[in-house]
């Protein structure tokens, strides 16, 4: 194990000697970690701004927050994490991401874009209330200030004279190319001093002399103020990407949309910034002025979706589900009040494993069940999520298409579409006594459960339930002949127990118990998804025993 100097060192050192901190670092993370690349290219890209940020920065005391976290790696190296990062988003170890809880140097919790400049804003106007004397950092991404929220953030700051140092970290990379005026134009400079934020030039982000003495000049001045970090982005040796095995929804997903494209030339598919992981690269290199990139901006990709469909235009909204909570309010305001019709494609639905926390689709079917107007449908299979995107693009109101990180979208449907059969649920397998209900891809579980325990002499019926709203009322009375239901989710509180308990609720007639397997009350860290299914009795073997234990006590 590598010793790396304590940051009490780190500020007595020379820049010879914090250059070769960076070198040191540049070689250990890459050999430590080998998850997440993207994280790993963006961390290194920023390896001599880190450890230039805490020899001149009196971290934690000062307070410096990063932009969605990509870049934290050599952070948490250097902030008394060296011993621990081999666990680096598994199971029990320390997140990808800046954590509140596992150091006081991350001072903010970030794993969605965007946030860091209302964050620092807010921590330096209660430094200054309480009349401490700290200093306040925030490094932004190029990628991250193409998000809506960075610019109200910027547009409060600029009129305090809050002691608020912001440096644009500019590597003209995000996940993919950045798109908007700001970056096109690269007119940072007249956009900052537009909001009356001090300019302070630009830096060589790989010239450790240079950052010093401007991180030093940074420290020293007062009031909002912003430095030009301009960086090379870091490029990891890849195998390439092989999406056949690590992402089969998300290539069925962009196959189907490619087909979509090819055959309805009126078709426009929106997505906020997430078109590699998506399955969308192909068809927006093919069709480029109907596969548009939005930037990390999600109210304004759902409301200019409305706005297409609002002009008589067809329309597939691509989202992945933690970042469709952000655009909450325009699901509701602009596409389902005015009953357009929008495809909503939620992404990365249910837990997505290694990300954590802040990357789990624990939420969407939660929030978007109670709103009037809306279709959700949840496939199980790659067959059904084509369908469902031909059934959605057909279909005259808000239509939501909610799919996994999954990687077993068993399909051989490719040049085939057929309408789904609306609100309609499946029979998987006929039982007795006790039917387990599920939606999306917990109904193949649900399946491989009933399987299992048949062997052992229990019948078990499956119902697939691929429309979660509205309910398929008709096999649920057909289901009032088993004793017990078991509803199997993977998602939290409010999906489809609740929709089933609900509809149960008000029918006295129909005399069944009902036990629900959904993610717990909390917010669930990283690890694999199948350590954490495991973890939470939602695994094949842990269903399984439940529902023996339920029959035995028939």
């Amino acid at each position: 194990m590598e010793a790396f100097p304590t940051l009490d060192e780190l500020r007595r050192m020379t820049v010879s000697q914090l250059e070769k901190v960076a070198e040191q670092l540049r070689a250990f993370i890459p050999a430590t970690t080998k998850e997440k690349k993207g994280h790993l290219e963006s961390s290194l890209t920023v390896t001599e701004l880190t450890v230039a940020l805490h020899h001149v920065f009196r971290t934690p005391e000062d307070i410096l927050i990063w932009d969605v976290g990509h870049q934290a790696y050599v952070h948490k190296v250097i902030t008394d994490r060296a011993t621990e990062f081999h666990t680096n988003r598994q199971l029990g170890g320390i997140s990808g991401f800046p954590n509140r809880s596992e150091s006081p140097f991350d001072a903010f919790g970030t794993g969605h874009s965007s946030t860091s400049i209302s964050a620092i804003t807010g921590m330096a106007f209660e430094a200054h209330r309480k009349g401490l004397d700290i200093k306040h950092v925030a490094v932004i991404g190029d990628g991250a200030l193409t998000g809506g929220m960075a610019y109200e953030g910027l547009n409060y700051l600029g009129q305090t004279d809050l002691d608020v140092l912001v440096l644009l970290n500019d590597n003209r990379k995000a996940i993919d190319p950045n798109v908007g005026a700001l970056h096109e134009s690269d007119s940072y400079e007249m956009f900052f001093q537009s909001l009356g934020i001090r300019w302070m030039g630009h830096v060589n982000g790989s010239n450790m002399d240079e950052l010093v003495h401007r991180l030093w000049e940074g420290k020293e001045a007062t009031g909002p103020r912003v430095l030009h970090i301009e960086t090379q982005s870091e490029i990891l040796p890849s195998e390439g990407p092989n999406y056949s095995s690590e992402h089969p929804f998300q290539d069925v997903f962009g196959e189907a949309i490619l087909e979509k494209l090819e055959s309805d030339p009126d078709l426009v598919v929106l997505s906020p910034a997430m078109l590699s992981g998506s399955g969308l690269a192909k068809a927006r290199q093919l069709y480029p002025e109907r596969v548009l990139d939005v930037a990390i901006a999600e109210q304004h990709a759902a409301t200019m979706a409305a706005g297409i469909a609002a002009a008589g235009g067809k329309v597939l909204l691509h989202l992945y589900s933690t970042f469709a909570q952000r655009a909450y309010d325009q699901i509701i305001h602009d596409i389902a009040l005015q009953n357009l019709p929008v495809t909503l494609a939620i992404d990365r639905a249910g837990l997505v494993g290694n990300d954590g926390a802040t990357h789990h689709g624990a939420f969407d079917l939660a929030f978007l069940r109670p709103i009037p107007n809306i279709t959700i449908t949840a496939p199980r299979n790659g067959i059904e999520l084509r369908n469902a995107v031909h059934t959605g693009l057909n279909h005259n109101g808000p239509f939501v298409i909610r799919y996994p990180r999954d990687t077993e979208a068993k399909f051989d449907a490719e040049g085939k579409f057929e309408t789904l059969e609306y609100g309609r649920s499946q029979w998987l397998k006929e039982g007795s006594m006790l039917c387990l209900m599920a939606t999306g891809t917990m109904s193949r579980r649900a399946l491989e459960v009933a399987t299992i325990l048949s062997k052992k002499g229990y019948e078990i019926g499956v119902l697939h339930h691929l429309f979660v709203k509205p309910l398929d009322e008709e096999a649920l009375m057909q289901a009032a002949s088993y004793n017990h239901w078991v509803v199997l989710e993977d998602s939290s509180l409010g999906g489809l127990g609740s929709a089933i308990s609900e509809w149960l609720s008000g029918r006295d007639a129909v005399n069944v118990d009902l036990d629900a397997i959904h993610l717990p009350d909390e917010f669930i860290e990283h690890g694999s998804v199948d350590e954490l299914h495991r973890q939470l009795g939602m695994d094949v073997k842990s269903v399984a025993k439940r529902c023996k234990n339920l029959l035995s006590g028939i």
